[in-house]
């Protein structure tokens, strides 16, 4: 995607009353690391919510996990980061975690891989 794209992508998006809402799903776990990074800055400009769920031995967000891009998106409510098995959530299913939320969302719930580019 060329600049453009992007930018027609975003104002498409951005315009969330004339469309279904679109929800994003990734679950993720230590060994891969940073992986989910990549994935999230192909993917976050084409949803309107974007759920990273932490398991295989995540007990919470981990300092430095994120960038101040991603704070900001998570202050403006776009981004939640949950941990399995804590704050009520079910316990840690691994790559299945990813479907924790569905059906929790109006619209379009969409999972995807951490460890895939999608650029």
């Amino acid at each position: 995607m060329d600049e453009d794209d992007v930018a027609a992508s975003r104002r498409f998006y951005e315009n969330t009353s004339e469309r279904e809402q679109i929800t994003i799903c990734m679950a993720t776990h230590p060994p891969k690391g940073g992986l989910w990074k990549n994935a999230y800055a192909d993917l976050s400009c084409q949803c309107d919510r974007f759920i990273l769920v932490l398991g295989g031995g995540y007990t919470e967000v981990p300092d430095g996990f994120l960038d101040k891009n991603k704070k900001h998106d998570i202050e403006s409510g776009k981004m939640k980061i949950v941990v399995a098995g804590k704050d009520g959530l079910p316990e840690d299913k691994g790559c299945q975690n990813k479907f924790m939320f569905y059906g929790d969302f109006p619209g379009y719930y969409c999972t995807f891989d951490d460890d895939i580019r999608y650029s």
